[in-house]
């Protein structure tokens, strides 16, 4: 008895290309996005907000510019076939076939959407040719645990932020390191007595609408301050106005070498 392996045909050659030219072309435009992000610390540190700003405008504009190049693909690969939903829709499966591995595969299917949405003049959701929030599992295939680091106070807020800004150095040295530690030590501070006061101020109840017993004591109780770092972000109490303290008192040591007005 002798078994044959069916060909594929030359519309699933067809679709196969599709949906790989379509990864392949987010993959271009994610690497070309993390080139542009990589130079914001160069830009901080030599304060070139000008140069920041051309940045954010090139990040921005680089996601049209990758969907409108990827429509222009699809149109010269599916010729006359480009508005036919029953090849897209094999597309859009195979398309979810490759990426499904990936670790961050939504935005991916975002673009997809992307170039779906482009090339019909979707007006509404079409589920058949585009990926719907249903389909969108932000978290789904994470699986490794994110590396954090936790700052504890053990007794001196200024020391805790002295020891967060060594970890996060920059190659141009603050203009007055002891002050920008003071600011940050004074606005954490300003912070977890105004979170405490507001706790205190309040009665926890629990399902049926009765004070529960234990919830003032519980929320006037103090753990330990911490700080939490994800990467490069920091997280906890008072999180935005931290970063916002650091940046602000972040400045060139030279500012006529940088050439960079305020």
């Amino acid at each position: 008895m002798t078994l044959t392996v069916a060909q594929p045909s030359s519309r699933d050659t067809l679709v196969a290309d599709c949906a790989q030219r379509l990864v392949d072309a987010f993959a271009d435009y994610n690497t070309e996005f993390r080139i542009v992000t990589r130079r914001a610390p160069q830009r901080f540190e030599e304060r070139d907000w000008r140069g920041s700003q051309k940045d954010a405008v090139e990040r921005i504009e680089l996601y049209d510019k990758y969907v409108s190049g990827s429509v222009e693909l699809m149109r010269n690969r599916l010729q006359e076939d480009v508005h036919e939903r029953a090849i897209w829709s094999s597309i859009k499966r195979r398309f979810d076939e490759i990426i499904d591995p990936l670790p961050d595969n939504e935005f991916t299917k975002t673009f997809f959407s992307s170039v779906t949405r482009k090339t019909f003049g979707t007006v509404g959701v079409d589920a058949a040719v585009e990926f719907i929030a249903l389909d969108l599992d932000p978290l789904g295939n994470v699986r490794s645990h994110v590396e954090t680091k936790v700052y504890a106070n053990r007794g001196d807020i200024e020391l805790l932020a002295e020891e967060l800004l060594a970890d996060f150095s920059f190659r141009t040295p603050y203009r007055d390191f002891e002050h920008s530690v003071k600011l940050i030590a004074d606005e954490v501070k300003a912070l977890a007595s105004s979170g405490r006061e507001r706790r205190a101020n309040g009665t926890l109840q629990n399902q049926q609408g009765e004070p529960h017993e234990h919830g003032v004591a519980e929320q006037v109780r103090q753990p330990e301050d911490k700080l939490t770092v994800a990467g490069n972000e920091v997280a906890g109490p008072g999180e935005e106005r931290v970063q916002k303290v650091i940046g602000r008192n972040f400045e060139v040591k030279d500012r006529q070498r940088a050439g960079v007005e305020d």
